[in-house]
Parts: C-alpha cells; structure tokens; sequence
C-alpha cells in the first residue's frame, strides 16, 4: 500500500493539471448573439442567433431572457426547449463548417410582453454550470394601440354649459411603441387642431377646449405611428349642442345658431301667422292662430302632392285603356274587310269562267263553287 502522503501528492499535481488544461479551454471559447430583424414588429417572428466557438464537450449552452417586470428566465438547455415554457418558443442547431455551433431560437407570434434582453451562456458542467461566456442582444418590439383606442370623452353627442366655462374635449390612447402621434381635427378636414398633449404612465391624452363658434360641429380624434405608415384609428365626437335648463323659455339648443330657411324642422312645432316661433305659455291658450305645420313657410302642403300624384295615374290608366280599345276594334274590321275582299275576288273568277265557255262553246268542267256563308 501507498503511503498516505505519497496519495496526496497525486491528488495535488491531477488538480493542478486540470485547472490548467480547463484554464486554456476557457480563453478559447467565444459566444456571440445576432437577429436577423430588429425591431419586430408585433405578431411577427422573433430570431435570436447564437454561435459559439470552440465548444467543448463538458460545457452546455443555455439561452436566457430578462423581460420587463419580470425575473430571468431560462428558456432553453442544449437542444431542448424546458418544460412549461410557452409553446411559441423554438430551437433547433446546427454545425457549420468552420466547427462552429450555432443555435437559433424563434418566438413566434411576437407581443409587446416579449421585448427585453435575451442571453447566450456558455457554462462548465464540472462547476455546477458556472458562466464561461455569455453574449446578449436587446430586443425591440413595435406596436399600434390595441382596438379600442382612441376613446374620446364624453362618447357621444356632447352636452356643454351656455357659459362655456370647463368645456373641454379629451381623447386618451395607449402610448404605443414608438410612441404614437394624437391629435384632434374638425371632421371632413385635415388641418390639426392645438389641443394640450400630457403622458400618464402607459397612456397618452389630448384636450381640446370649444367656444361658442364650434356649436353645432364634429370633432375627431386621431392617432397615428411612424411604425406604420398608412394605419390610423379614430373616434369622433358631436356634434356639439348646449343642454336645456328645464324651463319653459326658449330651449338653449338654438343659442348662438340659427336654422337655415330651407331646412325643416325634425318635428312638429307651434307657430303663429307671421311664422314665429309660439312660447309653451303662449301654447296653452293657442287656437286658430296657431298653425301646426312642419314648416312656416311651406309652399307645397302634403294634400296637393297627393292630389297631383293621384290625377296623374288616372289620366295614364285612361289613356292605356282607350289605346287597348281602338287596336282591339281596327282588328276586327280589318278582319272583316279581308274576309269579304276574299269571297269577292272568287265570284269574279267564276263569273269569268263562264262567260268565256258560253262564248266559246266549250265544255269546261268547272270546280264545284262553294257553298256561301253567311258572315254575322
């Protein structure tokens, strides 16, 4: 048997030996990490490309990702995607000709939750994996609001104060990556309105304040991405009215705007001889004054309409009808005037035939002459 000392000497010199043939293996082994696109877009593909030189036998290659609010995270060993990871997420390897090794993983059907930093490591499996190389590459993901944004405030036909005072339009969208650009504008028109633009976390708001001068009018808000050229989303707003005070005076819908002549009310309205508009005091104690037409200056009552129409179709259907019955009466005496013509033409041949044979002589025989009938 050998001493025990002589044993720990062997142990001294194999350990020495393996940190320095491990120590030469380590300096040659290179890791680096590309994409092939980047940014991405979202619901694209994202690829991430590892090459490492030089790999060795005990060592193992692992692909990590750091993601916002989120822990690092392991996503692949080797070859194999781990388990419970989402199933979006690909591997495959190949050896290229300069001995290199290369792998590539994939994320499909990329979302704005996938953007961080994504690492390839090289690790000792003598050391319980320890960290010989690592390289990383930063991922960037584009994306337009989801549907839904803009919202505009309030979502409908907006009701705003006759005093104007605190009236203001607001329209808020998330803020997109880049960020998006929001404004507003009258609808039918490109020109931008200067409203007041703020960011609040993740959201990006614009407020626009009316006057008087804007009664009666649509806002649209709008936003848009350099990302992507040609894409917007609206929402619109109004038109614009003030609301009623609840009593019997003048609705405050008519302030500040009035009705062209030739549009006509929606309903029907109360007015007097001279076409003024009747109060509800006034409506009360309204009798033959008062002319409930849809129009004060109406010059075409329905009643005259219907008559015009009505007299029309008549004078037609009586002149259809007169048309049908001299075509029917010409045919049945151009019928008659044939029929007659015919039988007068057959006499005349057979009173020919004999004449001519009295004359001469000769026997002829004659077809039989037919049997005349009486036409009613």
């Amino acid at each position: 048997m050998f001493p025990l000392q002589d044993c720990k000497w062997t142990v001294w010199i194999y350990v020495v030996y393996h940190l320095l043939t491990h120590h030469r293996t380590v300096a040659e082994t290179r890791v680096s990490a590309s994409a092939p696109v980047n940014p991405v877009h979202e619901g694209d593909i994202l690829s991430l490309y590892c090459q490492i030189y030089h790999l060795q036998d005990w060592q193992s290659v692992e692909i990590h990702r750091k993601v916002s609010n989120k822990p690092m995270e392991r996503l692949s060993v080797g070859e194999s995607i781990l388990q419970d990871i989402d199933d979006r997420i690909f591997i495959a390897y190949r050896r290229l000709q300069d001995g290199a090794s290369a792998y590539f993983l994939s994320v499909t059907d990329v979302s704005r939750y996938d953007q961080g930093e994504y690492f390839c490591k090289v690790g000792d499996n003598n050391n319980f994996g320890a960290p010989i190389a690592t390289a990383s590459f930063n991922f960037t993901v584009t994306y337009f609001p989801p549907e839904g944004d803009p919202v505009c405030n309030p979502r409908s036909i907006s009701t705003i104060d006759a005093d104007f005072k605190g009236t203001e339009l607001t329209c808020s969208s998330a803020i997109g990556n880049p960020p998006v650009d929001i404004y507003w504008r009258k609808y039918g028109e490109t020109s931008r309105l200067n409203g007041t633009t703020t960011k609040s976390g993740s959201r990006i708001q614009t407020t626009l304040k009316i006057t008087s001068a804007d009664l009666r009018t649509i806002f649209t808000c709008e936003v848009l991405s350099k990302a992507y050229p040609g894409r917007n989303q609206t929402c619109k707003i109004g038109p614009l009215r003030i609301g009623s005070t609840g009593d019997d005076r003048e609705p405050l819908s008519t302030i500040g705007y009035k009705r062209p002549e030739h549009v006509r009310p929606t309903k029907l309205m109360p007015y007097d001889k001279g076409g003024n508009r009747v109060t509800t005091s006034k409506e009360q104690f309204c009798s033959d004054k008062c002319l409930l037409l849809k129009s004060p200056t109406s010059r075409y009552p329905f009643w005259i309409i219907t008559t015009a129409v009505t007299s029309v179709i008549a004078i037609m259907m009586l002149c259809l009808i007169l048309i049908l019955y001299f075509k029917y009466i010409r045919r049945s005496d151009m019928h008659s005037q044939n029929t007659i013509s015919r039988r007068q033409y057959m006499d005349d041949i057979y009173t020919e035939l004999e004449i001519k044979r009295n004359e001469n002589s000769v026997y002829m025989t004659l077809p039989k002459k037919p049997k005349q009938t009486t036409v009613a």
